[in-house]
């Protein structure tokens, strides 16, 4: 059997329980969880990810049970949910037979994987059912007024796609390159000076 801390928790889980006893991990837990809530996900799922993220060793179903204090069943469909959106990876260890789990640490990752997964489906179907009334109405006289309107949405479904997709090819940069593509865009986005364009760009390859 399994003995127990002095704080009452299961031995296994003890030393973890030390890392994420500090005010800040509790707060970093609670803003991460926030965080996959504020993208549609329980938070529950963001909590067992802030753990395993946490972790220094892969956790097991049963140790993030016994952590978290959820139930095996919930624990079980957040870790399939999880696995779905890849942000998390199983892992073997020798001598256990039992599944071991680690976060996806890479963050940009996760968002590109509920990117491609959940959000530019969902827009691309809107875009193409706009587009689809779009031009059906340009037939009509009696509804001028609706063409120009969804001829915007359009626009800003085409917009999201395209951004999405350049979050998907920078997640998928080897981990020394993102660094620089991100200051790229952002020298894009926000430089007045044509030389911090061609500064970010040195190491991604991007011709300026």
């Amino acid at each position: 059997s399994r003995g127990m801390s002095s704080q009452g928790r299961p031995e296994h889980i003890a030393p973890l329980a030390e890392v994420l006893a500090t005010a800040e991990s509790r707060a970093l837990v609670d803003q991460l969880a926030l965080f996959f809530e504020r993208f549609g996900f329980r938070r529950n799922l963001g909590r067992i990810w802030a753990t395993l993220f946490l972790s220094a060793t892969p956790l097991s179903q049963q140790q993030l049970s016994d952590y978290l204090e959820l139930s095996a069943g919930l624990v079980s469909s957040g870790l399939k949910e999880l696995d779905h959106f890849e942000m998390i990876a199983t892992v073997t260890q020798a001598g256990q037979r039992r599944a071991f789990y680690r976060a996806e640490a890479r963050l940009l990752r996760i968002v590109a994987a509920i990117l491609s997964k959940r959000e530019v489906p969902a827009v691309e179907a809107l875009h193409e059912a706009v587009r689809g009334a779009r031009q059906a109405y340009l037939r009509r006289s009696d509804v001028a007024h609706l063409p120009p309107r969804l001829r915007a949405v359009e626009e800003a479904a085409r917009l999201y796609s395209a951004l999405a997709r350049v979050v998907m090819l920078i997640a998928r940069l080897p981990a020394a390159t993102v660094g620089p593509a991100i200051r790229l865009i952002e020298a894009l986005r926000f430089g007045d000076d044509r030389r911090d364009v061609k500064s970010a760009a040195q190491g991604t390859g991007v011709l300026v």
